[in-house]
């Protein structure tokens, strides 16, 4: 039934409106004056859960985007929640549904919007500006239905992926430190300091007004969040050719990490600069 669902043709008669048709944004605040060990709503952050609290901010359901940091991960809430002022939430109106919310905003490239130069960052009002396309609600159910239910499906299989992936990482810790050796491999390692392994160099500031939609591709640290290597044709932001030459040169293999963040999960996270054909 759902492949009968997905092969209907049907033109594209969704109207177009903005996000602020359909939803409102609002701020996050600080949690330290509702914050309770074993609380019984999780606080949320852009990175995730960081506490718990018996008060709640918001208790419908609701479509979450991170304001600073972390600006690609939308969130989909059902329980009462509180959320940081790094995080928006949403009131969704009564055209929307939530979750169809959720999906919309799993097709959008948020660093497009993005408003800074350093930690990545958006504002209310450009989210509330973006222009999405929003069919009938009952025809948003029955998308909701479709998707929900590969979701469901996909979810079992990452829970596959994510222990084998724990099972990797262990392996490769223990690798590259020497915990466990092959067995013809006898003699002792030698101890570098990083700063001789390679030259360390830190990368120049790019303004936001100094961006443009043509010209040298430029990598912002944001890019480095949710990627292990970065290809030139995946780079969104660009700058013009007087800009790039005053800029840090990178080239194929180098390894770009991030100096600050948000979050100490956010600091040094790393990616390595590929070719398009690599």
């Amino acid at each position: 039934e759902l492949m009968c669902i997905l092969e209907q043709k049907m033109p594209n008669i969704f109207d177009e409106v903005r996000l602020s048709d359909c939803l409102t944004i609002r701020h996050g605040k600080n949690q330290r004056a509702v914050e309770v060990i074993d609380g019984k709503f999780p606080i949320l952050g852009t990175g995730g859960e960081i506490g718990r609290t018996n008060t709640a901010l918001y208790d419908k359901p609701s479509v979450l985007i991170g304001r600073k940091g972390t600006i690609d991960k939308p969130k989909y809430m059902t329980t009462p929640f509180w959320t940081v002022d790094t995080l928006f939430y949403s009131e969704i109106k009564n055209n929307a549904l939530p979750q169809f919310i959720y999906y919309v905003f799993k097709t959008i490239n948020w660093y497009r919007y993005n408003e800074a130069s350093g930690v990545p960052s958006l504002s209310a009002s450009t989210v509330s500006s973006i222009k999405i396309q929003l069919p009938q609600k009952i025809e948003q159910e029955r998308i909701v239905l479709v998707l929900d239910t590969w979701d469901r499906y996909l979810e079992n299989i990452d829970k596959k992926i994510r222990l084998k992936s724990n099972i990797r990482l262990g392996l490769i810790q223990q690798l590259v430190t020497g915990d466990v050796r092959f067995g013809d491999f006898k003699e002792d390692w030698v101890t570098y300091d990083l700063g001789k392994m390679g030259d360390f160099t830190k990368g120049a500031g790019i303004l936001k007004d100094s961006l443009t939609k043509e010209g040298h591709p430029a990598v912002r640290y944001g890019e480095l969040y949710t990627r292990h290597h970065v290809k030139v044709n995946e780079i969104f932001s660009r700058i013009p050719t007087d800009v790039a030459n005053s800029a840090t040169p990178i080239k194929k293999g180098d390894i770009l990490f991030a100096g600050s963040g948000e979050t100490i999960e956010e600091i040094g996270k790393s990616a390595v600069y590929m070719l398009n054909d690599d």
